[in-house]
């Protein structure tokens, strides 16, 4: 099927971006493999598209003070990839090789995933396991959203509708931590029909593990002790030493 008619602009900055979005029927296109398969449907019918994907120094991951600095128009491909990723935050990149099929991976990214909300996705969970939060830029400027509260419901989020999200930044795990993501996928698809990451950050004893279940919206990321975890979940979720994307040490 073919989407409705369309505007398209490629702004050259985020701040004209953020000035098109004043069209309430704007939207923004990263990746574009979220919201192209919508309109293909007409399921979303936006009167003008707005494509930060030429917009320069957008995508970049680096270190900074502790966390990963994941720019906007940053895609699975490059943090599945990236030497700083695995040196931070492996299950991430773990995480990002599940996602899709390659083409998808070398378009797709993180933001947009993200902003767009689906509970199918993957890394929503790894990034709530992980802590962090988004840096969003709108009319009055930028602020930071924190993950815990950035996911509202399905496919809605805290980010108000004229801004952009322009960077995420998540908390590497520290040494000693463990980390594990896996997902029960639709055979075809790959799209996960659940999926749990957890986080073991190991600075005492007993270690405190954080974990995300994939899916199940809207659900708060649960902190919990190791010991705690271990007895309420023994019945539910096979060990961590089983999956095929890591194991929690």
């Amino acid at each position: 099927m073919f989407p409705a008619k369309f505007a398209y602009v490629a702004p050259a900055n985020l701040q004209e971006a953020v000035g098109l979005l004043a069209d309430p029927e704007a939207k923004v296109l990263a990746g574009g493999h979220s919201l192209l398969p919508l309109m293909k449907l007409r399921l979303a019918q936006p009167k003008l598209l707005v494509d930060i994907g030429r917009i320069p120094g957008l995508s970049y991951v680096r270190s900074e003070d502790g966390q990963l600095a994941i720019g906007a128009m940053t895609t699975y491909r490059e943090i599945e990839l990236s030497d700083v990723v695995h040196r931070a935050a492996p299950v991430l990149a773990e995480a990002a090789h599940e996602v899709g099929d390659p083409q998808v991976r070398a378009k797709g990214t993180l933001a947009g995933a993200l902003a767009h909300a689906d509970p199918a996705g993957d890394l929503p969970a790894v990034v709530l396991a992980l802590g962090g939060s988004v840096r969003a830029l709108g009319p009055n400027g930028e602020r930071d959203i924190d993950l815990d509260g950035f996911f509202v419901d399905m496919l809605t989020t805290a980010l108000d509708e004229r801004e952009i999200i322009r960077e995420i930044r998540l908390r590497a795990q520290q040494p000693g931590a463990g980390a594990a993501y896996q997902k029960f996928d639709q055979p075809a698809s790959h799209y996960a029909l659940t999926g749990i990451c957890a986080v073991s950050q190991s600075n005492g004893l007993p270690s405190i593990l954080r974990w995300r279940l994939g899916c199940l919206w809207p659900v708060k990321p649960m902190k919990r002790t190791l010991p705690a975890w271990r007895a309420s979940t023994a019945a539910l979720i096979p060990p961590f030493s089983n999956t095929q994307s890591g194991s929690l040490s």
